[in-house]
């Protein structure tokens, strides 16, 4: 049963639909006249409806712009029935938009055209899935809905009957989705669907481009399961759009650097980290903790690297790590008795000790316990003739 709202002008239910709308906002009413009402009998009309063309999509970059476009700009237009069951479409990102290869999407908006019939109260909710590895691809998890203040369902004002173009409010994640991947015929393409339940009568538009090569995959979840075999792929395609970037997770490098025989506290100590992916060599600063413990985020991608730390009194470390998209645990030992700070230990290191020794000179007290002593000595005496690793 609908609850009808009488204003005695457009602007004021317009003002009622600001006000009240929950999760979405009415965009604007496409100037358009009422397109053909599909059901499960008759997914493709006879006499479908030609009107005029929507707003046109925009590019995938710079980040957070739209990610996925699909809002056909001439050509024939129907409207599929709303109701308990969860209508969703495919969407096909080429790998390209991501060149990290993860396939991980953030969505910070969705915009989509529903036909509303009649003025009113209509109950709204966004879905999403990740998409299978096969093609077409196939949903493979239960319809997740939207975050945050988009969570839903929302109650929607309408103030006019007509199709409207309408959008979930900005935010940081209205959710982030991780793709499957298909490849056809040497095609390759991030996969994910996007579904909107919309009660009756209202009805989630789509648009036919008119290019016969454009054919589009459209699921119904229904009673707890897809049947996807009532669907057939046709030259068309849901009228939405999302907004957002790709969501890659920075590589963070954490772990602990350790100089063996240090006893004193490496707080606020700066340590110089080098890392090599290819043939490109990036150099980063991490302050340490008392414990000589770090976290730092990388500019490299997931892969094999090389990493090289220094930190006097140690000698360089080099190792070689597979970074993992997230983070990867790496420790350092370093050797001790590096004095001057040459990447070796040598003659100029035992001068140093003891021209210092029974001193409290920070260069050559090399465990830092506050004095220059045996200790120290025995340290240069240990590692003599040892160099530091090199990039």
């Amino acid at each position: 049963m609908w609850r009808l709202y009488a204003c005695v002008s457009l602007a004021a239910c317009a003002y009622v639909a600001q006000a009240q709308e929950g999760g979405w906002e009415l965009i604007e009413r496409l100037d358009v006249p009422p397109p053909v009402v599909l059901n499960k009998q008759s997914f493709i009309p006879f006499n479908p409806k030609l009107i005029g063309p929507p707003p046109s999509g925009g590019d995938f970059f710079p980040a957070d712009t739209w990610i996925y476009s699909l809002w056909p700009s001439a050509g024939n237009y129907y409207a599929y029935e709303g109701g308990p069951d969860i209508i969703m479409d495919d969407v096909l990102i080429p790998l390209s938009r991501d060149p990290s290869g993860v396939g991980r999407f953030r969505v910070s908006r969705v915009e989509l055209a529903i036909y509303f019939p009649q003025a009113g109260a209509y109950t709204l909710q966004g879905f999403w899935t990740p998409g299978s590895s096969e093609f077409p691809p196939e949903p493979t998890e239960d319809p997740h809905p939207y975050l945050g203040s988009n969570q839903g369902p929302h109650t929607l004002f309408v103030p006019q009957a007509g199709v409207w173009r309408l959008g979930t409010y900005a935010s940081a994640n209205v959710f982030t989705v991780q793709m499957g991947r298909t490849n056809e015929e040497g095609t390759n393409y991030f996969t994910a669907y996007h579904g909107v339940r919309v009660s009756r009568p209202g009805a989630w538009v789509v648009g036919v481009p008119g290019d016969p090569n454009i054919t589009d995959l459209f699921v119904l979840y229904q009673d707890g399961e897809y049947n996807a075999g009532y669907f057939q792929e046709a030259p068309a395609s849901f009228m939405f759009r999302l907004q957002g970037a790709p969501d890659v997770p920075a590589n963070i490098l954490s772990g602990r650097i350790n100089i063996n025989g240090y006893v004193g506290s490496y707080t606020g100590r700066v340590a110089l980290i080098k890392v090599r992916q290819g043939t490109v060599i990036r150099n980063y600063e991490v302050i340490l903790d008392p414990e000589g413990n770090f976290s730092l985020p990388l500019d490299e991608s997931a892969g094999s690297v090389d990493i090289l730390v220094q930190l006097r009194p140690g000698l360089n470390k080099k190792v070689t790590v597979t970074l993992i998209s997230g983070t990867t645990i790496q420790n350092f030992d370093l050797f001790n008795g590096d004095a001057s700070g040459d990447n070796r230990v040598n003659d100029i290191d035992l001068l140093t000790v003891l021209l210092s020794f029974g001193m409290n000179e920070p260069a050559a007290d090399l465990n830092a316990d506050g004095a220059v002593n045996d200790q120290d000595l025995l340290l240069v005496l240990f590692n003599f003739g040892r160099i530091g690793d090199s990039l």
